[in-house]
């Protein structure tokens, strides 16, 4: 399932009883590199206890105000509240709003071959992220006592 986050109250509440009816993969309209507001921690960290992997795109389509995309800096200036989302189990991918369609359709694609969480999450880096990408994100998750990722 694929939701764009708003400011809107209501969202979390939807997102949650999606959880609590099954859904094998969120992912997340987010800003920058996993900016979502604190209303949906809760929703991300219940998540990952689930073993529903959690992904991100970015919603804006060139965003590059503390967060760069290319492979010579990878995540260099990341917000707080992005180091402890990525920290509660996010999975930024290194995709943005004009490949949503695609990296929608291909993660539909993992999820059907795969029902392992940590599979799933591994095949959706490799694909959807680079090296570079996924080492910072592995470095950030360490610092949040999370283990890194091995894809």
């Amino acid at each position: 399932m694929y939701q764009s986050l708003a400011p809107v109250r209501s969202i979390p509440e939807i997102l949650n009883s999606l959880l609590n009816e099954g859904i094998d993969v969120l992912i997340l309209g987010t800003y920058c590199t996993g900016t979502v507001g604190r209303i949906y921690h809760p929703v991300i960290k219940k998540a990952t206890q689930m073993k529903i992997p959690v992904f991100s795109i970015r919603q804006t389509m060139n965003d590059k105000w503390f967060t760069e995309w290319s492979n010579e800096e990878i995540l260099p200036g990341l917000y707080e509240d992005e180091a402890e989302t990525i920290g509660i189990g996010l999975i930024p991918l290194q995709k943005d709003l004009v490949r949503r369609d695609e990296v929608i359709s291909g993660i539909k694609e993992i999820a059907d071959q795969n029902s392992d969480y940590h599979k799933i999450i591994a095949s959706a880096m490799r694909k959807y992220s680079s090296d570079k990408f996924n080492e910072r994100l592995n470095q950030i998750r360490v610092q949040y006592h999370l283990k890194p990722i091995v894809y």
